[in-house]
């Protein structure tokens, strides 16, 4: 979180498998705090089960690719 303050990224890249929490409560907090911060959510699993939770998208990791990310981030609020 401090990261994303001191950076101010346009787009965040965030693994839904983080060691202590879990990525979509991540994307939520960051969210709610840096509602201009466009977030994109990765994980192995294949099902989009993790965009209708919040304002983000996903990329499963076997689709991941820089064109895809370009993609996926244009298309966020």
């Amino acid at each position: 979180m401090s990261l994303v303050k001191k950076h101010a990224p346009d787009v965040l890249l965030l693994d839904v498998e983080l060691p202590d929490i879990h990525g979509t409560q991540v994307a939520k907090e960051i969210g709610s705090e840096h509602p201009d911060v466009k977030i994109v959510l990765m994980s192995a699993h294949s099902e989009k089960i993790f965009s209708e939770e919040a304002r983000f998208e996903y990329i499963p990791k076997v689709e991941f690719s820089v064109r895809r990310l370009r993609e996926v981030s244009g298309s966020l609020p």
